[in-house]
């Protein structure tokens, strides 16, 4: 159970979410928040890199699928 714990929260760290949590805490107990916040643009950033990759690996497939039957 542990290692699944740690697995979990480990994968958890790759969403902005996780950090939005983390900013807010630390506001309220007075501790800094930028690195958070730091870590939240980077996590909100992969996932949108991401995200524009294979939205660009999608539409090359598509143009690539509909040159092909042209040709035929």
């Amino acid at each position: 159970m542990d290692r699944l714990l740690r697995a979990l929260i480990f994968f958890q760290q790759f969403f902005p979410g996780y950090y939005l949590f983390d900013i807010v805490q630390k506001m309220m107990n007075h501790q800094r928040w930028e690195v958070s916040l730091g870590k939240y643009l980077l996590s909100l950033l992969l996932i949108i890199v991401v995200i524009a990759l294979l939205f660009s690996w999608q539409q090359r497939k598509i143009k690539h699928l509909k040159t092909i039957h042209v040709d035929m």
